[in-house]
Parts: C-alpha cells; sequence; structure tokens
C-alpha cells in the first residue's frame, strides 16, 4: 500500500510540474498586427544588470533607469524605403530613432511568420544600411514553451560604401525559464525567456579581413507578443576584451500588468496610503485617491519615463487623516508611460500611469 502511495505522489508530481512548464507557451497569436505600437525603453548603461536565473522564476528589474523612449511601429514592408530587399518579408518594425542590438544601431527589422515558427529576413540601420538574409535566421518555432530549443544557420550580403560583405552565421535558442517578471511600469505575469546564442562571421570581399562575432541575449516574452518586453544583449567581438551590453524594456498595450513597482518605496506605507489612480489608461483627466493615517506635510508629483518632472500639483501641503483626492489634468501630456508619487514626511508612494 505505501508502495502505491508513493507512486501515486510521483506521478502527481510529474503532471503538475508538466502542467507548470506548459503554462507559457508562445504561438501565432502573439505576431503583432500592422500598425500596432509599442514604447521602447532603453538603458543608457547596462553593464551592471544581469540577467538573473533560469527555470521557474520571479525576476525583478524595478529600479532600471530609463534613459530614453521612443515608440516603434509594425507596418508593412512596402511602407519602408527598403521593401526591395526583403521579398518574403511580411512585417517590419520600425523605431522612431533607434535601439542598439549589440553594435548595430537598428531602424528597421523585418520578420515573417506561420504557424510553425518565426523567422527574421534581415535589418537596416540609421545610416541606410540594408542587410538582407538571403537565409533567413529562425528565431523560435511555434508553439514555443519552456525547455524548447532551436538552432538554425543564416546567411546574407550586403554592401557599405561600395564594398561587399557576406555574413554566415548559427543561432541556438533554449526558453531556459519561465515565470513572472517586474519592470518599472509593473509586473507581467506568465512570461517565458528566451536564451539566445548567435555566433556569426562577415567576410569583407576582396580583402582577406574576416570579423567574428559573438552574441548572448536573454529575451523575456509574453503570449500576445513576440517581441521581448525585457531584452538583454551581450555582444563580443573574437579577440576583442570588450563587451558591449544592450539593455531595454517595452510596454505594449498588449501586454496586461498589474502594478507592483516603486523605487526606495517602503511597502508598509504603501499599503496605508492605498494611492490609486482613475482611469488609468488616461486621456484628458485622472483621478489620485490616497489615505492619511496621521496628518503630514504632503507633495504629490508626476513623472515622466525618463526621471522628469512634468507635473507638481501639490507642494509640502499640510494635510488631515483621512481620505484625499485631487483632480489632474494630462491632457496636455504627449502619450507614455508616467509616475504619480505621493510624498510624505515618513517615505513616498508611486504609482504608474499611462497617457494615451
Amino acid at each position: 500500500m505505501k508502495h502505491n502511495y508513493l507512486i501515486l505522489l510521483c506521478l502527481i508530481s510529474f503532471f503538475v510540474s508538466t502542467n507548470i512548464y506548459a503554462q507559457t507557451t508562445l504561438n501565432v497569436a502573439g505576431v503583432p498586427r500592422v500598425g500596432q505600437e509599442m514604447e521602447v525603453f532603453t538603458v543608457a548603461d547596462g553593464s551592471s544588470i544581469t540577467q538573473g536565473s533560469s527555470g521557474e522564476n520571479e525576476w525583478r528589474f524595478c529600479d532600471l533607469p530609463s534613459d530614453s523612449m521612443q515608440i516603434a511601429t509594425f507596418i508593412l514592408p512596402e511602407n519602408t524605403p527598403y521593401v526591395s530587399g526583403f521579398p518574403d518579408a511580411e512585417l517590419a518594425l520600425i523605431y522612431a530613432n533607434q535601439l542598439n542590438f549589440g553594435s548595430t544601431p537598428l531602424k528597421y527589422e523585418f520578420f515573417s511568420s506561420s504557424p510553425s515558427g518565426l523567422l527574421k529576413h534581415g535589418e537596416a540601420n540609421v545610416q541606410g544600411v540594408v542587410v538582407p538574409l538571403f537565409d533567413p535566421l529562425s528565431m523560435m518555432t511555434y508553439p514555443f514553451t519552456f525547455q524548447n530549443t532551436v538552432s538554425d544557420q543564416f546567411a546574407g550580403n550586403y554592401v557599405v560604401n561600395g564594398t561587399e560583405i557576406e555574413r554566415f552565421g548559427n543561432i541556438e535558442v533554449v526558453a531556459d525559464g519561465y515565470g513572472s517578471i517586474e519592470l518599472p511600469y509593473g509586473k507581467v505575469e506568465d512570461v517565458l525567456r528566451v536564451k539566445s546564442s548567435i555566433t556569426y562571421e562577415e567576410i569583407v570581399i576582396g580583402s582577406g579581413i574576416t570579423f567574428n562575432i559573438n552574441i548572448e541575449s536573454y529575451a523575456w516574452y509574453h503570449p500576445k507578443l513576440s517581441y521581448p518586453i525585457m531584452h538583454i544583449v551581450f555582444e563580443r567581438a573574437a579577440g576583442s576584451s570588450t563587451t558591449v551590453v544592450n539593455v531595454s524594456y517595452t510596454r505594449s498595450d498588449e501586454v496586461p500588468f498589474v502594478e507592483s513597482c516603486g523605487v526606495g518605496i517602503d511597502e508598509d506605507l504603501a499599503r496605508q496610503v492605498s494611492l490609486t489612480t482613475y482611469p488609468n489608461p488616461a486621456t484628458d483627466q485622472v483621478l489620485v485617491n490616497y489615505e492619511l493615517v496621521k496628518p503630514s506635510t504632503v507633495s504629490v508629483n508626476v513623472y515622466n519615463a525618463l526621471g522628469q518632472l512634468v507635473l507638481s500639483p501639490i507642494t509640502n501641503e499640510s494635510q488631515y487623516v483621512g481620505s484625499q483626492s485631487l483632480s489632474l489634468s494630462v491632457e496636455e501630456l504627449v502619450s507614455g508611460m508616467y509616475f504619480v508619487e505621493v510624498q510624505l514626511e515618513e517615505g513616498r508612494v508611486v504609482k504608474p500611469l499611462i497617457v494615451k
């Protein structure tokens, strides 16, 4: 009887583990649609940021500094200047400024998708250098879940200032973690972390010069968006002691999140104050509500994603115990992510606010 009981426990453990692993699965349903926009935040110095552990995890990146924000938009390839170089691409991504991937400043990326996977057909940078891949890069196969892997080769050729360059490479992809991730704007559940190891060789035709590049990247995906909501990239050229590090994170209306983060926030104080903003997202007016358990000198500030003060409706005002309410006009603010801060004598409480 005891033997049978142990077998039953093992079977239950096996099926529970299997179900957990299958919780986060990426598929073609997450491929972005034409016209879909995202806010992409970049960190100027990511050298101190690490990717954390693999497996089941709760990754916490609440304290990431945001040094710039730009809009990235999915468009049709024919609406780019480079459509002729990507005849098989179905979707293009344009960055308002640029996004560095290793040492490459990306302006456009070109993709195609099918029920079986997601392919990258190449890119164009801010200098107008176009890199089409005649053998595209397989980013993942669908469905893609924890411990799934992809191995692929890719190849392309391009011209820089009249010089032809050939690129040949390999990519090894593994879904090495799952769980939740906390970003400055909130916590996203049901994410899959994907580790990619890319090695490629660039041959400068007619010169005998060859460059060898190694890239290791960690990207966190949500099933509703086949674009990383968090991305850490490490690039090193062969023979170099310097590693280029890029860190970015993304907010999209497609990806649900809950408010959770606050830099330097006392969690007990946050529970007492019960700061709320409504509606959120907002377009014109926002009602800010909070509770005071004792009299305090209060300041209310609103910061943009770069940490710049944009509104300061209350400064050092004496307030009494009880419920407090404040109406904010945000119709003059540009669309994006903001942070509402209530500063008290004993600390501060912060909530993210999305303005559309």
